[in-house]
């Protein structure tokens, strides 16, 4: 799933499992025709449970250069939340994959979740 230039978008109470690689969250400047690819805001993922993902799970921010300084104020990627979510055996293909992996994003949340079984860090927060 790709969430980009977009705003108030919900995920709750679902399940991903058995995917190559989860959310993107604001990651791909070519992901939208627009070309704000980048920005997304008010996006909460809660009460999910996420499950045998080969890669990053949630994968919230860019890392080339429109991520820290953009061009275009929309694409700032903010006010992103992940509640409550359960996030366990991951990373199956990748093994540094990361569960929460969230770079250049501005009023993160990352808030009461389970994270289990997995081969290399549990949340990542900054890039660069």
């Amino acid at each position: 799933s790709q969430v980009s230039a977009a705003q108030n978008i919900l995920f709750q109470n679902g399940s991903i499992v058995a995917l190559m690689g989860g959310f993107g969250i604001g990651n791909n400047p070519n992901a939208h025709t627009t070309g704000v690819g980048l920005g997304a805001s008010d996006v909460e993922i809660s009460g999910m449970y996420l499950h045998q993902t080969g890669a990053n799970t949630i994968t919230l921010g860019g890392i080339q250069a429109n991520a820290h300084h953009p061009a275009d104020p929309r694409m700032l990627n903010q006010n992103t939340k992940i509640l409550e979510s359960i996030f366990t055996d991951l990373a199956y293909t990748i093994d540094s994959a990361i569960p929460i992996f969230t770079s250049y994003a501005k009023d993160t949340y990352i808030v009461h979740n389970d994270v289990v079984y997995v081969p290399y860090s549990g949340i990542c927060y900054g890039y660069g």
